[in-house]
């Protein structure tokens, strides 16, 4: 076998890894590792294991460089100990544990044969993957909180949309004072209620943008990571709803996935394509700089800025903010 076709048997059987590892991170075996459960028998006690099954998993850890084995006994290496301490890295394991089943009906998907909503309109109506969604989006948004904060200057009435935990938003609420709607989808608007309250000047709406009739206009709207589940056909009517709902003079601030075009490899970025059509009703399509700006100008925004956040856990994050004239 050529090197190339290792490589590419190696491609294929990753989703192996990545559920062993995730399975690790639910179970609390890292943690058990952590707290001094060295022996595999200790480890396996403590998840809940039997101890055969404690063993092959640890040595899968071992593989992959996050445990290391240390005469009978295991400890956390030092990308065991980062992955320990990571809560984005945790919560985001625990999203993607549920998003692999979207993943099996992708042969269909790419072929068209799938009717109705995608996996995440499905989904989201239980409970816990409606939780386990909206604590990966927050502990992923913290992230980048501390660039938002600073560049991200929003005031007045805001509207959130897609806003799955509000991070940002519920932020504003408290320490700026702007009055906040969070909008998203119901079941998700239930459980983010539960999660994380109301804030004062801060109110939960349930419902699916394209259909919001806002009492109100807003001074500004904020959009996290929703833009990119639109298709490439329907990205001007959808970024023209999220600008309607703004007064004139007033601001909006979208933060997207963007194709760099100075970088030619974006297979990550493809991939994640591939997951809005699993995720939502259509492939959704991941703009240049320049394709957003346009079509935000055509929406009658004016002023369009676009600023690179610092390297995130995944692909090329950017911070685009405008005007409506």
């Amino acid at each position: 076998m050529t090197r190339a076709c290792q490589n590419l048997f190696d491609e294929i059987r990753a989703y192996k890894r990545s559920r062993a590892l995730a399975v690790a991170l639910s179970v609390g075996v890292l943690d058990a590792v952590h707290e001094g459960n060295e022996k595999t028998g200790d480890v396996a006690a403590r998840c809940r294991m039997r101890e055969d099954w404690a063993s092959s998993l640890l040595r899968v850890l071992a593989d992959l460089g996050v445990v290391e084995r240390a005469s009978d006994s295991w400890k956390l290496t030092r990308v065991g100990e980062e992955a320990v301490a990571d809560e984005a890295l945790r919560a985001f394991s625990g999203y993607h544990f549920h998003c692999y089943e979207a993943w099996l009906d992708l042969p269909r998907r790419c072929g068209g044969t799938v009717d109705g909503p995608g996996f995440h309109r499905r989904a989201a109506s239980d409970s816990e993957f409606a939780r386990t969604y909206l604590r990966s989006m927050d502990a992923m948004a913290r992230r980048s909180l501390a660039f938002l904060k600073q560049h991200c200057r929003l005031n007045g009435k805001v509207l959130d949309v897609g806003a799955g935990p509000s991070t940002f938003c519920r932020y504003l609420a408290e320490s700026r004072g702007c009055r906040v709607t969070a909008l998203d989808l119901s079941p998700v608007v239930a459980e983010a209620r539960k999660l994380y309250g109301c804030p004062p000047g801060f109110e939960w709406v349930g419902g699916d943008f394209r259909e919001y009739s806002p009492p109100q206009r807003y001074d500004a709207v904020f959009c996290s990571h929703l833009i990119e589940y639109a298709s490439q056909p329907e990205l001007p009517a959808w970024l023209s709803s999220m600008i309607g709902f703004i007064r004139p003079g007033g601001t909006a601030a979208f933060l997207t996935f963007l194709r760099n075009e100075e970088v030619p490899d974006t297979s990550q970025l493809d991939l994640f394509e591939l997951s809005t059509g699993v995720n939502g009703e259509n492939l959704g399509h991941i703009c240049t700089p320049g394709e957003l700006e346009d079509a935000l100008t055509a929406a009658g925004a004016t002023d369009v800025a676009c600023t690179a956040i610092p390297e995130g856990p995944s692909y090329s994050e950017y911070l685009v903010t405008c005007t409506l004239a």
